[in-house]
């Protein structure tokens, strides 16, 4: 066997136990205030929580809770974060028949997906000591504009609501 074959095949291996491994900094218990916002203000602000337990060395629970300020009701969320060999990346599976797919990237986990003509950018990162939930959504309507000879053509999307949540560890 080639040296060269070798040392791809070592390298990416190594790429892959990184990338399965990757996300065991997020385990934990993770609380804060989530806080949504529209172009004009603050929508909503909720209690947020996120539980990671790792079950095994390529898959997690992934436990979102929200709890909402003003009445007190909870809506938990509990969800299995998986490592899908088929694909070479991580999935959430929200047990229901949805599954959405997540790349680690840069130390962060980024998902995107549409629903109900909606378009979400997810982003779930370690930021000093706390993790750091963000999504981004925006509509189907698209702007068209492009450049003047017709070379390129670029669809803009107005951002309609923006989330995010400073979680801190809890024990």
């Amino acid at each position: 066997m080639p040296m060269k074959y070798i040392l791809s095949l070592l390298a990416l291996s190594s790429l892959l136990v990184f990338s399965q491994t990757g996300v065991e900094k997020f385990t934990g218990n993770w609380k804060g205030e989530l806080r949504a916002y529209n172009k004009d203000s603050l929508t909503m602000t909720v209690q947020m929580g996120l539980v990671v337990i790792k079950q095994n060395d390529s898959s997690y629970q992934w436990k979102i809770s929200y709890q909402l300020t003003d009445t007190g009701k909870s809506d938990i969320r509990d969800y299995l974060l998986f490592f899908d060999r088929k694909k070479q990346q991580w999935a959430i599976d929200e047990k229901n028949g949805i599954v959405m797919y997540a790349n680690l990237i840069d130390g962060a986990l980024h998902s995107c997906f549409s629903v109900a003509n909606s378009n979400l950018l997810i982003r779930y990162s370690l930021e000093e000591n706390a993790l750091v939930f963000e999504l981004f959504s925006y509509g189907s309507n698209a702007w068209e504009s492009g450049t003047e000879d017709g070379a390129y053509t670029v669809l803009s999307y107005p951002v309609g609501t923006i989330q995010k949540a400073i979680l801190q560890r809890s024990n």
